[in-house]
């Protein structure tokens, strides 16, 4: 059995109203083959082997699952949680970290980890925390994403700025087409950086110039909020998840309107995560999962 199939043999049979549906994420980790599900308000899962394993969290607002396989943890205000082997590590004040809202988590290639949070972007290196607050006598508030690129740039996106930290420096990126810029959600996909902005602004930057490229997604198929923009696990597709609908893009095949929310009965899709080039996990009230001729599986 594909760890896919064993994944959808659980979730037919797992009994979710233990977790708050209208207010989880999914995040799956590559390197030791498990898909977690973690509620913003009660107990969190992840799935191991044959079963799940619940864990006690609240108020979980990000996740990101490095190589070594640590489960970084960011909350609203109760700071950032390490979970390693079934143990829980705290990161709070007492610690060193300032502030205890964190948005967004990536541990880079140089196993440094970053946090966005609400009023700062801390590092955590060498069990030290630093700090930027500001770049160019700008404040940094609303880090809501955070990536590293294939040059090794870190990309992050802010409440006021896009940043860029490279050759141990922080840089700000000056948009020419754009005017207020507010990020939502950063990705890299076919040699390019998206940024998803406030008012459904979507905005390509060529990795190589670092100039804004021209838009491959015609704003008519967009239909609703684009709340995330993500890739799947083999990087060969682009997907927007939108309130109404997912959109599919690939060089070879283009546009794909991957499904729609009628089409499952959903108040909206809150949730969307390609645990594989064919099969996807989406809902808000209950969890769905579907494959590529979206038929509920």
């Amino acid at each position: 059995e594909t760890f896919e199939t064993k994944i959808m043999d659980y979730l037919q049979n797992i009994k979710l109203e233990s977790i708050d549906q209208k207010n989880f994420f999914v995040c799956k980790s590559n390197k030791n083959r498990r898909l977690y599900l973690f509620s913003q308000t009660r107990g969190s899962y992840f799935f191991d082997k044959n079963h799940y394993q619940k864990y006690e969290t609240e108020n979980i607002n990000s996740c990101f699952i490095d190589e070594e396989g640590n489960i970084w943890l960011g909350t609203y205000g109760l700071g950032l949680i390490k979970y390693y082997l079934r143990k829980a590590t705290d990161y709070n004040a007492a610690d060193g970290l300032k502030d205890p809202s964190v948005r967004s988590i990536l541990k880079d290639s140089e196993n440094r980890l970053w946090l966005g949070t609400q009023n700062n972007i801390t590092l955590y290196e060498n069990e030290k925390f630093s700090y930027f607050s500001k770049v160019k006598n700008r404040s940094i508030n609303r880090v809501r994403a955070i990536i590293e690129d294939s040059r090794n740039r870190i990309w992050i996106g802010t409440g006021e700025q896009l940043l860029y930290y490279e050759n141990n420096k922080m840089h700000n990126f000056e948009f020419k087409k754009t005017g207020k810029v507010n990020v939502y959600a950063l990705v890299e996909y076919n040699y390019k950086i998206y940024v998803l902005m406030n008012d459904n602004v979507l905005i390509s930057l060529n990795l190589k110039s670092l100039e804004e490229a021209d838009n491959e997604i015609p704003k008519e198929l967009i239909s609703g909020i684009i709340y995330r923009i993500s890739t799947d696990q083999s990087k060969a597709n682009l997907y927007l998840q939108c309130s109404d609908l997912i959109i599919k893009y690939n060089e070879k095949a283009k546009y794909t309107l991957l499904l729609k929310k009628e089409e499952f009965d959903i108040l909206k899709i809150q949730n969307f995560l390609a645990i594989s080039e064919k099969h996807f996990i989406l809902g808000d009230d209950r969890v769905v999962i579907q494959n590529e001729n979206n038929r509920e599986v």
